[in-house]
């Protein structure tokens, strides 16, 4: 009776989890591809003092993967004509009248994701409840007037995306509850609708080596709020046709002989406002004396050239801006203390980018199919954090190197070492400070390494959760000040967190800071890395620079928290993560967990399976 009464439970065991396994397949297997769709907008109040702010809530529907931002806009517009040379100044085109309308426009707009505080006083924190929330904030020089509802936009986890206009034939309109929706603003301050002026504008020197750096001031005249942002652009073209189907082609009207001209174009480019440091060796800090700043950041590959000023943009506080631009017939010409100025970068390394693209670009892909079998390619990937599967086959079995950057965290991938099955990564990292807290990390795993760094200062990294990745990556972490400090700038350790044997596995030991003040290290799959200030005492370090776990190592989090934000990326990223222990280098989507369980289970069912067939079999011999 017990050996039946044993197989009653062994056959209820398998049945059920092979009812469990086809859901557990498709979990990992359900492809979204549909458009979340809007089911509720709010706003707190729609009259508001400036400066002040207004909540915003929203619910999105989504059929899959679940709705993760919305974004919306509101214009206050005032027409005015073709001649007018201020800021601010929009065209758009006159369906009915087939005329372009000049218009002078202010907006007021509003990112909404799961990530964010119920009240002012309290920390913002992940909301699993559907709603999506975030403030508008309006400042002290906007205009008092109506700004009424521009458009919708709400976007999935899988990057599935639609859009509620009412002007745009491609969107669909808004909906009801969302039409006519406007925000008073009132404003007894003196309004600020003047362009700042370019006053004066110095380069540290005019060569550098690469990689390298290259330190910008900036000041600028403003008549009420004060200057904000001076941006530059240098610019280094090689003339080409229209027979050049490569990438980096821009084409130009040359306005004396009326035709287009095709060139090959790589630029440099700089963002300066008044939080930067004097010094590489201090802290970056707020500027109150007009000086803004910051620095021309030289990568290892840009082709060895004179990079010439192409164009230089004065932005105040209240949202002003003017263009210094000599080709352009709306923008006013280089100051003279600009004009012909110009960078010489010196690259012995004899290589430089073939490609630069970015993954928001339709023809990424094709790009980097048609490169040369050698060619070093880069990826800009600050606006989209996946790279689509195409790009690693794309490169798979050449010597091409794929370049992949974003402020704060660069991958380098070569063609020869994607061995493993291609597919799509995120390429988002998530960086914090051990010794605070960090709610964008999951908590018991944070803690864990914790206990297990004691007292060393460490940063933890936390990768997407990729598995193992089509090949091994070379990874270069983006040090400031703070960093630099905290971990030192030699020997500096990295190590992977096995979060089943609870065990810290070397990765790469005694790291140097490279000339541009990255940390390099490789990696050939996706989960909790740290990075230590010297060696954990009580492991032993591997006997040369990197080390990899094999795929084996390789453990699921039967807790894995997946936090969703959208966090502005800045020159500083690094120091605020360090300070305020929750900010990212990038927003987050949602990606297969480190590891597949799913034929772990199939095997564990199948041991049972043979398990009660030869139970079956031996009471039929009984």
């Amino acid at each position: 009776m017990k050996k039946y009464k044993r197989l009653v439970i062994i056959v209820f065991v398998i049945i059920l989890g092979i009812s469990y396994v086809p859901d557990l397949v498709n979990a990992e297997s359900v492809v979204d591809t549909t458009a979340p769709e809007l089911a509720s907008f709010t706003l707190e109040k729609t009259t508001v003092e400036a400066p002040g702010k207004i909540k915003v809530r929203a619910t999105v529907t989504d059929d899959i993967s679940g709705g993760a931002y919305v974004r919306a806009v509101f214009t206050y517009r005032v027409e005015t004509d073709e001649n007018d040379k201020g800021s601010n100044i929009y065209v758009y085109m006159n369906q009915e009248t087939g005329k372009y309308e000049y218009y002078k426009e202010y907006k007021l707009s509003v990112l909404l994701d799961s990530y964010y505080s119920d009240n002012e006083n309290e920390e913002e924190t992940i909301h699993t409840d559907g709603i999506l929330g975030g403030n508008i904030d309006i400042s002290q020089y906007m205009p008092e007037a109506t700004y009424t509802i521009d458009y919708i936009s709400v976007e999935d986890k899988a990057g599935n995306y639609k859009y509620y206009d009412d002007k745009r034939d491609s969107a669909e309109n808004l909906p009801d509850f969302a039409k006519g929706l406007s925000i008073n603003v009132k404003n007894n301050r003196l309004i600020d609708t003047t362009a700042p002026e370019l006053a004066s504008f110095t380069l540290e020197k005019t060569t550098v080596e690469a990689p390298g750096k290259i330190k910008v001031r900036a000041t600028v005249t403003d008549d009420i709020s004060g200057g904000a942002y001076v941006r530059a652009v240098f610019t280094y073209r090689v003339e080409t046709d229209e027979n050049d189907k490569g990438s980096n082609i821009y084409v130009y009207m040359n306005q004396e002989t009326g035709k287009y001209e095709y060139y090959k174009e790589y630029k440099l480019s700089v963002l300066l406002d008044s939080y930067y440091s004097d010094n590489e060796n201090e802290e970056e800090t707020i500027h109150t004396d007009g000086i803004l700043g910051g620095n021309i950041d030289i990568s290892q590959y840009m082709p060895e050239a004179t990079y010439t000023i192409d164009y230089i943009s004065v932005e105040d506080k209240a949202g002003n801006y003017k263009y210094y631009d000599d080709k352009r017939d709306s923008a006013e010409n280089l100051p003279d203390f600009v004009k012909n100025m110009a960078i010489n970068i010196r690259n012995n390394s004899n290589k430089s980018y073939e490609v630069t693209t970015g993954t928001s670009n339709a023809d990424m892909v094709s790009s980097i199919q048609n490169a040369s079998n050698d060619a070093i390619i880069k990826v800009d990937y600050t606006t989209n954090d996946t790279l689509v599967q195409g790009v690693f086959d794309a490169i798979k079995g050449t010597n091409k190197i794929l370049s992949l950057e974003s402020e704060g965290v660069t991958w380098e991938f070569n063609g020869s070492d994607i061995t493993q099955p291609t597919k799509n990564i995120n390429l988002s990292v998530y960086i914090g400070q051990v010794n605070q807290t960090n709610s964008n990390m999951n908590s018991n795993i944070f803690n864990e390494i914790k206990d297990i760094v004691d007292n060393t200062n460490s940063v933890v990294l936390k990768f997407a959760e990729n598995g193992v990745l089509p090949g091994k990556a070379k990874v270069r972490i983006k040090t400031d000040y703070v960093m630099r400090q905290y971990l030192g700038t030699r020997g500096v350790n990295v190590y992977y967190y096995d979060n089943m044997t609870k065990k810290m596995v070397p990765i790469a030991s005694n790291l140097t800071l490279t000339a541009d003040n990255y940390l390099e290290f490789e990696i050939e799959h996706c989960s909790y890395y740290v990075m230590t200030k010297g060696a954990l005492s009580s492991l032993t370090q591997p006997n040369n620079t990197t080390l990899e776990p094999s795929s084996d190592d390789i453990h699921p989090s039967d807790d894995e928290e997946v936090a969703y934000n959208d966090t502005t990326v800045t020159s500083s990223v690094v120091t605020k993560q360090l300070e305020n222990a929750i900010d990212t280098t990038k927003t987050t989507t949602r990606a297969p967990k480190t590891g597949d369980n799913t034929v772990l289970f199939i095997l564990i069912y199948a041991i049972a399976a043979g398990g009660s067939i030869f139970t079956i079999c031996k009471i039929k011999r009984l």
